[in-house]
């Protein structure tokens, strides 16, 4: 919802249907609608449910894009690359170039979109290194909790490679009223605390954002 909320993804009037559904379990149909609209995600749960014979609003394709899981590992580069070149709203010349470089190791994950695609909206005029350690799905052990939650997360930081710094303390929003604990780790996104994850899941959106890292395609500055 963050993401909606800054007005970076999806339409403006998203968040307050995802909101009411969270909430009451009411408008189901509306949300559905409403993610067909998002062009940065819906074409990655689309091919993920695709290839596995699943609903594209499935929880575990939901899971599978934003944190990571074995159904990533039914999605083929060729996947991708008809992907890019069909869904997203690039320049002809630009979705070319991408479609035909995509690396072996990439995955249908949020973090490749994050590093490799980077934006299809062209919506968030902040750095790149900004946008990349926001938007990616962060995590962290909880070290206080209430309406705001203190983590020790890793960054995203530059050099030769991107790649996962040490721990550092953050402070993050908790707007959707996530209850953790100390010793949870939490996952967030845009500043805002989204999910508690398990030990398994944790280890998953380790392993896909450093597989997303490695697909970086051009250098980046803060």
């Amino acid at each position: 919802m963050a993401p909606n909320s800054l007005h970076y993804c999806g339409p403006r009037k998203a968040e307050k249907t995802f909101k009411t559904y969270l909430k009451t379990g009411r408008g189901e149909a509306k949300v559905k609608h409403q993610l067909k609209t998002f062009e940065g995600l819906y074409p990655y749960l689309r091919l993920i449910g695709k290839r596995n014979k699943m609903s594209p609003f499935d929880q575990k394709v939901a899971e599978a894009y934003w944190i990571g899981n074995s159904l990533l590992q039914k999605v083929s580069r060729l996947d991708l690359r008809k992907m890019v070149l069909r869904e997203f709203p690039l320049p002809r010349s630009v979705a070319k170039e991408l479609a035909y470089s995509i690396p072996s190791q990439a995955k249908p994950h949020h973090s490749f979109h994050v590093f490799y695609i980077q934006s299809v909206t062209g919506r968030v005029n902040l750095g790149l290194l900004t946008v990349q350690n926001n938007c990616r799905i962060g995590w962290g052990k909880v070290l206080r909790a209430g309406k705001s939650v203190t983590l020790s997360a890793p960054h995203v930081s530059a050099g030769p490679r991107l790649k996962l710094s040490q721990p550092k303390k953050l402070r993050i929003g908790n707007q959707a009223g996530i209850k953790a604990s100390k010793g949870d780790i939490l996952a967030f996104h845009w500043g805002e605390a989204v999910s508690v994850l398990t030990k398994r899941q944790a280890k998953n959106l380790e392993k896909y954002t450093k597989i997303g890292l490695s697909c970086v395609r051009r250098p980046t500055s803060s």
